[in-house]
């Protein structure tokens, strides 16, 4: 099951809107597992995913979430070096999506769900409120709506920003929090907030728009301080009825003067990843070999760039290889992927410390086609291991 999010009118149900469908990989893979989790996933080897990572005074940290029996439901989590830590919630399910470690303390974006996708309307997915955790202890962002969540967490100079977006009967919309006050500039309609990152005082949020005049398709934009930056003019033309495009800028970092952008960018079911070095586009060779490809996060040092992702072999009728990927500048490691026991897998987020690179992902297993009347099918899977891979080397999170 998906929770597909969009713009709604009287006419057409929300499900049927391709704006906005296409989540960050990293609440994807959350908001699945909650539901696999939900039906009846094996409890021998349970559903877990691993959405993003950190690395703090020696200690590994990745944020997901995890079956746990004694709840009887898939709660966010934290791992630290590996050990699970189940973050509190009294709601019926919880999902972990951002990661920061400041000072000692760990805080994690993500989302407490009340009711399942079933008690809504066809589209609108489950009932929850964004959350930010510091130290196991959930503080909540704002009302109950149809959708929402806090996609993402930054740490800077004693101030906690969170990045992320609501969905109610009007359409979705971002917010952007300073120690969980709603910034001035932070409300947008019909945007939603993936990833937020603060560098000498300026406040950069990635994620997706619907320009004015458009109907149904959404575009990649970064703001700085609130004002609209566009990462990729050659995609700024309205698509036409027979040119179905949707797109957006899916994680942020800024080193310096230079801001990198990541995202995805679909044409015609064609999934096709794009990075954005203050804002010209940029060739991944490395990103462009299967039929359906993504990256989920950007990290940078003064002199290399590492991106996150996968690379999809699969057909509308046959189901092919899926590789989790890091790329360092124009070089996969290791080549040719990351390793795994699994045929499917996916790297979510990347984080290099020293001479040690991080990735974050899943592999997955039990896959099917999923037909979708605007994509023509998607490749989901009802079953995925949280994994963590040090220099290549992957480790399942138990």
């Amino acid at each position: 099951m998906e929770m597909f999010l969009g713009r709604r009118t009287s006419q057409r149900p929300l499900a049927k809107e391709p704006f906005l469908r296409i989540l960050p990989v990293i609440a994807v893979s959350a908001i699945f597992a909650f539901f696999l989790s939900c039906n009846g996933g094996k409890k021998d080897v349970p559903s877990s995913t691993a959405a993003s990572i950190f690395v703090y005074g020696g200690d590994v940290y990745v944020a997901g979430s995890r079956w746990d029996p004694s709840q009887n439901k898939t709660v966010a989590t934290v791992w630290k070096s590996g050990a699970p830590q189940h973050l509190a919630t009294q709601a019926i399910g919880s999902e972990g999506h951002s990661v920061f470690v400041a000072n000692g303390d760990v805080y994690v974006a993500g989302v407490q769900i009340l009711s399942p996708a079933s008690d809504r309307p066809p589209g609108y997915g489950p009932v929850g409120y964004a959350t930010l955790w510091k130290n196991g202890t959930p503080q909540r962002l704002g009302n109950e709506v149809f959708g929402t969540a806090a996609n993402s967490v930054f740490v800077s100079g004693g101030d906690v920003y969170v990045a992320g977006h609501f969905v109610d009967e009007d359409g979705a919309h971002s917010i952007a929090m300073k120690n969980g006050i709603l910034m001035p500039y932070a409300y947008r309609d019909k945007d939603i907030g993936r990833s937020i990152f603060v560098s000498n005082g300026d406040v950069y949020v990635a994620g997706s728009t619907l320009p004015p005049g458009w109907v149904g398709y959404s575009m990649g934009a970064l703001w700085k301080n609130g004002m609209f930056v566009k990462p990729t003019p050659e995609y700024g033309d309205q698509p036409n009825q027979y040119d179905r495009f949707s797109w957006s800028a899916d994680c942020v970092y800024v080193i310096g003067e230079t801001v990198y952008v990541v995202g995805n960018f679909i044409r015609n079911s064609h999934r096709s990843p794009v990075v954005w070095i203050n804002e010209p586009n940029i060739p991944l060779p490395h990103f462009s070999g299967g039929a359906a490809n993504g990256i989920g996060s950007v990290f940078a040092t003064d002199e290399d760039y590492y991106l996150a992702g996968y690379c999809q072999q699969h057909s509308s009728e046959t189901l092919g290889d899926m590789f989790a990927i890091i790329q360092k500048n124009d070089t996969l490691i290791p080549t040719p992927r990351l390793p795994s026991k699994s045929r499917w897998a996916r790297a979510n987020s990347v984080f290099v410390s020293g001479s040690d690179v991080y990735a974050a992902g899943e592999e997955l297993y039990e896959p099917y086609l999923y037909h979708d009347p605007y994509y023509n099918s998607t490749l989901v899977f009802r079953k995925s291991i949280a994994t963590l891979w040090k220099n290549g080397v992957p480790q399942e999170l138990k």
